[in-house]
């Protein structure tokens, strides 16, 4: 449990290291990046490509998060293949952020 002040900012306390996956990243994929990695949890990110005038960009923008107990909720107990359904299907959306200055 955390311990912080009022005027402690959030950006002192929030995770900077953190796992993307595409949205149609199949759940069994997902889930053995996140045991890999040791997470409980991965945001979800749509790729959008962008033309400029020099060409094109790919840009990948969060789009969600689908963390273990969706994953259990969702896919394990509604008895749903791992290989048939993608985190986009179950991710939870859409994200509620805050700026990294805003105090807790």
């Amino acid at each position: 449990m955390y311990s912080a002040s009022k005027t402690q900012k959030i950006g002192t306390l929030a995770e900077k290291d953190f796992t993307t996956l595409e949205e149609d990243t199949l759940i069994i994929d997902a889930v053995k990046v996140m045991r890999d990695k040791g997470v409980s949890s991965v945001f979800v990110t749509q790729s959008k490509k962008e033309r400029y005038d020099k060409g094109e960009q790919t840009t990948s923008n969060p789009i969600g998060i689908v963390t273990e107990r969706d994953i259990l909720y969702r896919v394990v107990t509604e008895n749903i293949g791992p290989f048939k359904v993608t985190i986009g299907e179950i991710m939870n959306s859409p994200i509620v952020a805050v700026d990294e200055g805003v105090s807790v």
